[in-house]
C-alpha cells in the first residue's frame, strides 16, 4: 500500500484502471472458461448418457430370453464403435457375470469391474475417464405365441435346456418328475424386473485435449486484452493525469520562487476546472496577504526601530529618575538626621531653661525682693515662660517623630537585601508572638489560615506585617471585640495574603490616600506619624508586588498582598536599594 501511495498521479490512474479492467475481464473469462467446460462436460455426459440408453433398450429383449440370445447382446454391443470416446463396455447380468463386452484397441490393461453395483444408475468422472452404470430393466411383458415360427421355437426350447441343466447344476439334484419347460411354457419376465447391468467407460483425452487448446486461445486473448488495457489506460489517464501534473509543476515553481503572481490556465468546466479555480483564488489570497504581511513587517520594522530610540530613551529618563531617587533619598536621609541634631539641642536648652525657671522661683521666694516684683516675676517664671517651654517641647518631640518615620522610611531597601523562600507561617508565628501582650491586653482574638511561601526578604516582610497588624489593632472599634484574621491563597505565579478586621473601617474617599505619606484618619485619637502604610507599600513595591484595600465605614477593612513566589524581583539599576538572591 505504501508503494502505491508513493507512485505518480499518472502510474496510480494506470494501476487503478488496469486493476478494475482486469477484475473485470478476469471474472468474465473465468465465468465463461467455467461455463464452457461445464457445458462440454454436460454434452460428453449427455452423448455417453444417449448411447447407454440406445444400448440398454436395444439390449433388454435379448437379455430377457437368456443366454442364448447373449450374441445378439454382443452383436448390438460392437455398435459403440460409433462413439470414439468409449473405450469399453460390459453388460452384466443379475449374478454379476459379464454376459457381453466392447473392448476399443482389444482392451489391453484394462480390466472390468468385478460385479459392479446394479441397484443404482451412476455416471462420474473419475481421472481421465468418465464411468456410466445404467440398470437393464425389462420394460414390457414378454410373451410366446404357438403360431411362431419354427426357428424361435427351437430357441425356446434351448433356452429351456440351457436353464434346466444350470437349475440342476446350481442344486445339485437330478431332474425331478416335475413338468418340463415344454410342459410349464416359456419363462416371462415380469415389468420392472432387472435383467442387468450396462458399464461403459468413455476417454476424456479429447475434452482435455479441447478444454487444453480453448485455454491457450483464451490466456493468448486475455494477454492480448492486457496490452489494449494497457495502452488505452496510459492514453485516457493523460485526461486526468495532465491538468494535475500541470497544477503540481505550477505549485512547485511557486514553492521555488515564492511568486504568488502566477495563474493557472483553466481548460474546461469539470471538477478539475473547479479546483483551477479555488487554487487561483487562493493564490489571490496569498498575494493579497503576502502584500499585506509585506507592509505589516515595514510597518513593523519602523515601529520596532521607534520603540528602540523610545525604550533609550525611556531607560535614560529611569536612569536619571533614579539617580533623582537616591539623591532625593539621601537628601531625607540626611535631612531628617541633621534637623535631629538641632531638636535635640532645643531639647536639651529647653530642659535647662526648665531648671533655671526652677531656681528663679526658688530666689523670688526672698524677703528681699518687693512684693509687687514678686507677684509680677511669679506670673512670669511660674505660668508663662512654662506654658510656652511646654509648647516648645511638644513641637519639638512631634518634629522628632516625623524625622524617626523619614529616617525609617528612607532606610526601606537602602541596605544589602537577600532575598528567598519564606515560611509565611513562621513568620506570622513570630509576630504573633511579638503582639501577644497587646493581644490579650485588647481581647483580640488573632487568626492565621494556612499560608503559602512566597519569595521575599524575611526581615522586610516582617516589618510589612507588622505594621499591618499595628494598624489594625490601632483602629479597633471598641464597641465590640476585636477580630484578625490572617489568609493566603495561590494563584498562579503569585500568593495573595489577606489581614482582615473588624475595626472602624475606612471610608471610600480615603482608601487610596492611606498610603500617602504622613497620611492619618483620626489625627486626634490614634498616635503615629502617618507612615506606617507608606513603608507597607515601599517595601510591597520593594518586591515587585501588589497592595490595595477593601473597606467600608464601621465593618472593617481587608488588605490584600500579591507577592512572587518565583525570582521576579527587580535588578539593581531599578531600586534604590542592593538585592541579592540565595
Amino acid at each position: 500500500m505504501k508503494i502505491f501511495q508513493n507512485l505518480s498521479i499518472k502510474n496510480k490512474l494506470i494501476v487503478f484502471v488496469l486493476s478494475v479492467a482486469l477484475t473485470v475481464i478476469g471474472l468474465g473469462f473465468g465465468f465463461i472458461v467455467v461455463t464452457n467446460i461445464q457445458t462440454w462436460k454436460d454434452d460428453m455426459i449427455r452423448t455417453t448418457t444417449t448411447t447407454a440408453q440406445f444400448l440398454v433398450d436395444a439390449c433388454s429383449t435379448p437379455l430377457s430370453f437368456g443366454a442364448g440370445f447373449y450374441e445378439e447382446v454382443q452383436t448390438e454391443m460392437k455398435k459403440l464403435d460409433l462413439q470414439p470416446i468409449i473405450e469399453n463396455g460390459f453388460i452384466y447380468d443379475t449374478r454379476g457375470k459379464v454376459v457381453a463386452r466392447y473392448l476399443k484397441n482389444d482392451g489391453s490393461g484394462f480390466t472390468p469391474p468385478p460385479n459392479p453395483k446394479i441397484m443404482e444408475e451412476s455416471i462420474g468422472f473419475v481421472g481421465e475417464y468418465l464411468h456410466l452404470y445404467k440398470p437393464i430393466i425389462m420394460k414390457q411383458p414378454q410373451t410366446f405365441e404357438d403360431s411362431g415360427p419354427q426357428e424361435d421355437d427351437q430357441k425356446v426350447e434351448e433356452v429351456d435346456d440351457q436353464t434346466k441343466k444350470e437349475t440342476e447344476s446350481q442344486s445339485g439334484t437330478p431332474e425331478s418328475d416335475e413338468p418340463s419347460v415344454e410342459e410349464q411354457g416359456p419363462v416371462v419376465p415380469e415389468a420392472g424386473e432387472r435383467l442387468g447391468v450396462l458399464y461403459i467407460r468413455a476417454s476424456t483425452a479429447e475434452l482435455t485435449e479441447k478444454i487444453r487448446s480453448y485455454l491457450r486461445n483464451m490466456m493468448i486473448a486475455l494477454i492480448v486484452l492486457i496490452i489494449l488495457t494497457y495502452l488505452l489506460a496510459a492514453r485516457l489517464q493523460r485526461m486526468i493525469s495532465r491538468p494535475i501534473l500541470k497544477l503540481a509543476g505550477v505549485t512547485r515553481d511557486i514553492t521555488e520562487k515564492t511568486d504568488y503572481s502566477v495563474r493557472v490556465e483553466k481548460e474546461g468546466e469539470d471538477e478539475i476546472g473547479t479546483l483551477y479555480t479555488g487554487f487561483n483564488n487562493m493564490l489571490e489570497q496569498i498575494q493579497l496577504r503576502e502584500e499585506q504581511r509585506n507592509r505589516a513587517e515595514a510597518e513593523q520594522s519602523r515601529l520596532n526601530e521607534e520603540l528602540i530610540e523610545t525604550n533609550e530613551e525611556l531607560e535614560h529618563l529611569m536612569s536619571e529618575l533614579t539617580e533623582k531617587n537616591k539623591e532625593l533619598e539621601q537628601v531625607v536621609y540626611v535631612t531628617s538626621h541633621d534637623l535631629r541634631s538641632p531638636l535635640v539641642n532645643i531639647q536639651g536648652f529647653s530642659k535647662e531653661l526648665g531648671f533655671s525657671l526652677e531656681e528663679l522661683s526658688t530666689m523670688l521666694k526672698s524677703e528681699d525682693i518687693p512684693e509687687e516684683m514678686k507677684e509680677k516675676c511669679s506670673f512670669i517664671l511660674e505660668e508663662d515662660i512654662p506654658d510656652s517651654l511646654r509648647y516648645i517641647l511638644s513641637s519639638t518631640s512631634k518634629m522628632d517623630s516625623l524625622l524617626s518615620g523619614l529616617l525609617k522610611l528612607s532606610r526601606v531597601g537602602r541596605a544589602a537585601t537577600t532575598f528567598s523562600n519564606v515560611d509565611m507561617n513562621e513568620l506570622i508565628r513570630e509576630i504573633n508572638n511579638a503582639f501577644e501582650f497587646h493581644l490579650k491586653e485588647s481581647g483580640v482574638e488573632f487568626r492565621v489560615g494556612n499560608l503559602p511561601p512566597c519569595w521575599g526578604n524575611d526581615v522586610e516582610l516582617n516589618k510589612m506585617f507588622s505594621n499591618l497588624v499595628s494598624n489594625a489593632l490601632k483602629y479597633l472599634d471598641p464597641k465590640r471585640p476585636g477580630k484578625i484574621f490572617i489568609n493566603g491563597r495561590q494563584e498562579k505565579s503569585h500568593v495573595i495574603y489577606s489581614i482582615q478586621d473588624n475595626g472602624l473601617g475606612i471610608a471610600e474617599e480615603h482608601q487610596k490616600k492611606v498610603f500617602e505619606i504622613f497620611h492619618r484618619l483620626n489625627p486626634g485619637d490614634t498616635e503615629g506619624e502617618g507612615l506606617g502604610l507608606t513603608i507597607v507599600n515601599k517595601i510591597v513595591s520593594l518586591h515587585n508586588g501588589k497592595i490595595w484595600v477593601e473597606s467600608e465605614s464601621g465593618k472593617g477593612s481587608t488588605f490584600f498582598i500579591s507577592l512572587p513566589t518565583v525570582r521576579k524581583i527587580k535588578t539593581d539599576h531599578q531600586n534604590t536599594g542592593n538585592m541579592h538572591w540565595n
